[in-house]
């Protein structure tokens, strides 16, 4: 097939408009399941909930820094996602999903399905 200059001026912004779109797109999705940004200085921790289970189970912050954890998409109970101190409940079913704890203080933080049949604890020293 031949192009005429006109029309592969055409065809090259057409394929550039396209790229530009799907970079923007890609780049609108790299925030965190919880649709903000990761910001520097935040410790960020990581839940595997694929196999039912929570892995690990038991985490480790540091007081005074910002904590976040990606739970990851997951399948039955565990998907259900129950932190009681901060009277925070989220499901992982569809998808992993980023919790933002903000700066805690020192102490254990549980968490476990809606069913309380699977536990977490994130301890913070």
């Amino acid at each position: 097939m031949v192009f005429s200059p006109k029309s592969a001026r055409l065809v090259r912004a057409a394929v550039l408009l396209t790229l530009l779109l799907l970079m923007s797109a890609a780049l609108a999705g790299c925030g965190s399941a919880s649709g903000s940004a990761s910001a520097p200085g935040v410790q960020h921790l990581a839940v595997d909930v694929s196999t039912g289970d929570y892995v690990p189970a038991e985490l480790s912050a540091t007081a005074g820094t910002p904590i976040q954890i990606t739970f990851s998409q997951g399948q039955g109970c565990a998907t259900s996602i129950v932190f009681p101190e901060f009277n925070l409940k989220t499901d992982v079913s569809q998808g992993p999903k980023t919790l933002d704890l903000g700066v805690l203080q020192p102490g254990d933080y549980p968490w476990a399905c809606s069913m309380n049949m699977k536990h977490g604890v994130l301890h913070v020293k």
